[in-house]
């Protein structure tokens, strides 16, 4: 049986353009430019509660990811998904987490596999595959090989899963920790201080 296609949430996407408008001029004409028109195109034309190929992500993350480098990649991924937790798609999820708040990340992170599946389609399926004070360790399985090609997307993902610790007012970290491609799996590792608050 053939795979069903990868996509990505048009809204995600919609949040993605919106969030490169806060970059400097010379940034977005740079990132933008490493993408085609018609790509960019898509997104703008698109309902907002649709779904877009996968590759539509890819092109605009790698196009970050080369343009910004490591460090600013990551606080680009980092405040986009935080943006994304301001809108409607995930206001309800992200309501839930606050109203069960406890200073432990690792209860939250069932949460964080619905949050993706409203924004991803057909990426991965993930699990919690171990948890201890201060760290868990989070399993991506079938992911498509336009994930594990590099690991560009798969550490943006992690940049984006580390919001989570800011969300609960937690000092820590996400971190791609391994990744087999031919196996289509990848694992990220949270980490968190117990105790000390995210400087705000």
């Amino acid at each position: 049986m053939s795979r069903r296609p990868p996509q990505v949430r048009v809204h995600h996407m919609k949040v993605f353009v919106e969030h490169l408008t806060r970059l400097p001029a010379e940034d977005r004409r740079s990132i933008r430019n490493r993408v085609p028109e018609s790509t960019w195109h898509l997104v703008e034309a698109a309902g907002a509660l649709g779904w877009l190929p996968m590759d539509v992500n890819l092109a605009c993350t790698r196009a970050v990811a080369m343009h910004l480098g490591p460090e600013r990649s990551h606080e680009f991924f980092r405040s986009l998904l935080l943006g994304s937790m301001e809108g409607s798609l995930l206001r309800g999820l992200v309501n839930g987490v606050l109203r069960v708040a406890v200073p432990d990340p690792g209860l939250y992170l069932p949460w964080v596999t619905k949050g993706f599946e409203l924004l991803f389609r057909n990426v991965a399926v993930m699990r919690v595959v171990d948890r201890s004070p201060g760290s868990a360790l989070t399993e991506m399985r079938e992911l498509p090989r336009e994930c594990t090609s590099d690991d560009v997307w798969l550490t943006s993902a992690a940049s984006s899963f580390s919001a989570l610790l800011e969300l609960v007012n937690l000092e820590g970290s996400v971190v791609l920790e391994d990744m087999d491609a031919n196996a289509g799996v990848a694992r990220l590792r949270s980490r968190w201080n117990i105790g000390r608050p995210h400087p705000r």
